[in-house]
């Protein structure tokens, strides 16, 4: 009678401890589901791991709510999650549309200018409204100088610069920095979820949840393909193996997977600056072109303003590349890769800022041991209007613009490779067209007054937020 008393509570103790822990289980879960509802799904799937781990196992309901959270999760991985919200504690609510407005422009561009993320444009687009009370200010100007404060301070740490700032302002940001192996392995793990959720209980839970995995599923397929591949090429790159890196990634890149295509451009891209350098940064060198000095008309009787009014300027002797410079020769000379989306024209111009081509000047005076500088609007001219050879054309060696000229961006032909036009009497292209190209000095309406019967003139005129750069 004993034993069977012993057997009955035993029973009983472990009803109510079963009991227990399924109440803590709806608990957990129902912590799960607030997180998720209030888009914090990394707290979401800590529940959902503790709701599993009191009941011994998972179920259809579960099983969703984890699925949803890990797509949410790496859906918003690696993207900035600033808000309106966390820039209106920075600023007052007179500064707040504007500043905004700022942040919104730049969100645009930042990544199309190397080197300066969105983390910096943000501190400086406010630093730069709070000094200035965003009242009677020129938009441009304000963004011009953020701009340009940015940029110098890339020269220190980014990762140091991001943290604090983060602390100083408490941003909300996302801080997942998980690695793109991470990123995939991540992937292959919510694939096989799903597909298990599908297999499992397809045919018991809501249609509608059914639909939303099913969807889920559809959308990690073009994703996982050859994932063991990438992640193996990926670990290539990272050991500086890029014959192999190219090989798997273009495996996975013929089966189909996107970023397999992009990782192995980018495997190609470090093999090219890494074994091929050198040879790069010498035909750069190479393809400089001696321009003997001369006088010339400065300024067209075309342009009726002041500041274009011809006059004569007198030149010595100088050297200027007859291509603009190429994405592939600035990453030779930068040492970093850029990819860009499906551009794979490596043989394009660079498109830059004026702080990024006075530091690749920098640098590649380091490598040559020469002293390169941008050419005066002086010297561009003369060079572009074919200096002592001139035939006196309409364009940069032509009457014809078809001939000479790369309209940027015309009948979705974009920019295209250098020299691919025909070049004027001295033998440089793009002249004209392709991409705008900069000059050593700045801007001043009376430059070409006070220019007049001047020898190598050049316009000193620099804003006050471009001396540091000029330092």
């Amino acid at each position: 009678m004993k034993r069977y008393l012993t057997i009955i509570i035993i029973i009983i103790l472990f009803a109510s401890e079963s009991h227990a822990q399924d109440a803590l289980a709806k608990l957990e879960y129902q912590d799960a589901e607030t997180a998720y509802q209030n888009d914090n799904y990394s707290k979401a799937l800590e529940h959902l791991e503790a709701t599993k781990k009191l009941l011994g196992s998972t179920n259809a309901t579960i099983m969703y709510l984890e699925i949803s959270a890990k797509d949410k999760l790496l859906n918003t991985n690696n993207t900035s999650s600033y808000t309106h919200e966390s820039l209106k504690q920075l600023c007052n609510d007179n500064n707040f549309s504007l500043i905004t407005f700022y942040f919104d422009v730049t969100k645009s561009i930042y990544p199309a200018v190397g080197g300066i993320n969105e983390t910096q444009y943000v501190e400086f687009i406010i630093k730069a409204g709070n000094q200035s009370g965003m009242s009677n200010i020129n938009k441009e100007e304000l963004m011009y100088q953020a701009l340009t404060e940015a940029a110098t301070e890339v020269k220190t740490s980014a990762d140091t610069h991001i943290k604090k700032i983060i602390e100083k302002h408490n941003l909300k940001r996302s801080t997942n920095n998980s690695s793109e192996i991470d990123l995939i392995e991540k992937l292959v793990s919510l694939d096989k979820l799903s597909k298990k959720y599908l297999k499992n209980f397809q045919n018991t839970a809501p249609l509608d949840k059914t639909k939303v995995v099913y969807e889920i599923q559809q959308k990690l397929q073009p994703r996982v393909i050859e994932s063991d591949a990438i992640i193996q090429g990926l670990k290539a790159i990272k050991a500086k193996q890029y014959t192999n890196a190219i090989i798997l990634l273009e495996k996975a890149c013929k089966a189909g997977n996107e970023f397999g295509c992009m990782k192995r451009e980018e495997a190609y891209l470090w093999d090219q600056i890494t074994n091929h350098k050198d040879e790069i940064i010498q035909n750069l060198v190479n393809n400089m072109v001696l321009v003997e000095g001369g006088t010339f008309v400065m300024g067209m009787e075309r342009y009726d303003n002041d500041n274009k009014t011809p006059h004569s300027v007198t030149l010595t002797d100088f050297y200027i590349n007859k291509y603009e410079v190429t994405r592939l020769e600035w990453m030779a000379v930068m040492e970093e890769v850029e990819t860009d989306g499906n551009n794979k024209c490596y043989d394009c111009p660079k498109v830059s800022s004026r702080y990024e081509i006075l530091t690749f000047i920098d640098k590649l005076n380091e490598k040559t041991g020469r002293s390169f500088i941008l050419p005066t609007e002086a010297q561009w001219e003369f060079a572009a209007t074919g200096g002592n050879e001139s035939e006196g054309f309409e364009f940069a060696g032509s009457n014809n613009k078809e001939e000479v000229y790369v309209i940027m961006y015309l009948n979705g032909k974009g920019i295209t490779s250098v020299g691919s036009k025909k070049p004027n009497e001295l033998g440089l292209y793009d002249m004209n067209g392709n991409v705008n190209d900069m000059c050593l000095d700045f801007y001043d309406g009376d430059f070409y007054k006070k220019s007049k019967n001047s020898i190598n003139p050049i316009c000193n005129q620099i804003k006050n937020w471009d001396k540091k750069n000029m330092s």
